[in-house]
């Protein structure tokens, strides 16, 4: 277990630089929550929070005085670094660190206010999309000046802004909006996430509130991803059940049963288009396609991955060929989602050993299942903030977890005693 000290900061009892610290993590804050606040550099969006923690001179201060029994630090550090040698993806394990680093940088704001600040936020998602809403039905002329792709263009004019997706419209019966989201699905997700974080922030004084905004938001959003919230709180209500089945048995058991749906999904429903995918069609086989392409794996490849994404079979090719047409800025490395997409990368053994790494840390299986139902249309090592929020609620209640949090806490109280404290500082 972690033995955190208490050591005083005599720097950070500096006014400007504790408000320059308070700032920058404001910023984070902002760039973290609401994504149209983020720069795009040739086209691809520049994520401010990915670079911010690392200017947070406290945090990396405190960070250097974690403390562990050497047995635990080399253990942890030798089964990552077999986890990322297995995966033999080098973009993946920079990614993953990056996520793994945006969580340790969590576990520091969350002593810090951060529950009010992401609540905050939201209030704020929650008022744009009602405003997108009532443009939407009241004045349709505009509401093309609450869009995303509109007040990103604000911020940073049309050659910086970040890339958007308003797909507002009706998709079975109601309308979808993002609020200051970029697109309608991912904001679902984030709020998922979001759900997450204030399931485990049980003193936070607007923790109903909350939770109250962030279901009138997913609803606003529409989305299919959305009703992955229903199976989370299912088995966020039912993980002391759940936890006494071991990891690596749900994980086979969640591989097999969406193996099961994708094969009927792409032999009954899709391919009666011949693959050639009409509206929502294309979302969807994305999602499922990772999990379709297994039976076409041979035994060496179903141990050590593929590693550089051929087409499998010429089943495959005419879905692939689909997917990068009809999906723009579709690569290799995200065409294969979900918790299967780790076995295109490493294979059984690749799983198996990110496996003994999150049971190391005592991560239980109700955490991680509900991670892979917050991931299924995405990686694991997606830089998005609900992704971040997902490995947040996984590592909480690890020994990990909470050796970051008596670590910043501690931190926390030794840097207290300052006269001009900043109110509600983050």
């Amino acid at each position: 277990m972690a033995e955190a000290a208490a050591p005083t900061y005599p720097l950070f009892r500096c006014s400007a630089l504790r408000l320059a610290l308070a700032l920058l993590r404001f910023l984070w804050v902002l760039s973290f929550a609401v994504t149209i606040v983020n720069p795009a550099l040739s086209g691809r969006t520049l994520y401010l929070y990915l670079l911010l923690p690392a200017l947070d001179l406290q945090f990396l201060h405190q960070l250097l005085n974690f403390r562990a029994t050497w047995r635990r630090i080399a253990c942890f550090c030798a089964l990552l670094f077999l986890t990322m040698l297995s995966l033999h993806d080098l973009v993946f394990t920079v990614k993953f660190l990056l996520v793994l680093f945006q969580v340790i940088y969590l576990f520091f704001l969350s002593s810090r206010n951060l529950a009010h600040y992401l609540f905050l936020t939201l209030v704020a998602h929650i008022l744009v999309a009602l405003l997108q809403m009532g443009f939407f039905f009241l004045r349709p002329d505009l509401l093309l000046y609450v869009t995303p792709g509109y007040l990103a263009g604000l911020i940073w004019g049309d050659t910086l802004a970040t890339a958007t997706f308003a797909n507002f419209g009706f998709e079975f019966l109601l309308p979808r909006f993002s609020g200051l989201y970029r697109e309608s699905a991912f904001f679902a997700s984030y709020l998922m996430g979001l759900y997450l974080f204030f399931v485990q922030e049980q003193n936070y004084r607007y923790r109903k509130a909350a939770f109250f905004l962030i279901f009138l938001g997913i609803m606003l959003s529409f989305s299919k991803i959305s009703a992955a919230i229903l199976i989370i709180i299912f088995i966020n209500n039912t993980r002391r059940y759940l936890d006494k089945v071991p990891l690596y048995v749900s994980t086979i058991v969640y591989l097999v049963v969406f193996s099961f749906i994708a094969n009927y999904a792409f032999d009954k429903i899709f391919s009666s288009n011949a693959y050639d995918a009409i509206g929502s069609n294309i979302s969807m086989m994305h999602r499922f396609l990772s999990y379709y392409g297994l039976q076409f794996f041979d035994p060496w490849n179903l141990l050590f991955g593929l590693g550089d994404y051929p087409v499998l079979a010429p089943p495959i090719r005419g879905i692939v060929d689909t997917l990068y047409a009809e999906i723009g800025g579709l690569t290799d490395a995200s065409l294969y989602c979900g918790v299967a997409g780790i076995l295109y990368k490493g294979g059984a053994v690749g799983l198996a050993l990110l496996l003994c790494y999150l049971r190391f840390l005592g991560v239980k299986s109700a955490p991680f299942l509900i991670l892979l139902f917050l991931t299924f249309s995405v990686t694991l090592d997606t830089l998005q903030s609900f992704v971040i929020l997902g490995w947040y609620y996984v590592y909480r209640e690890t020994w990990f977890g909470s050796a970051l949090l008596e670590l910043f806490q501690a931190g926390k109280c030794a840097a207290a005693p300052m006269p001009a404290a900043l109110p509600g500082e983050l």
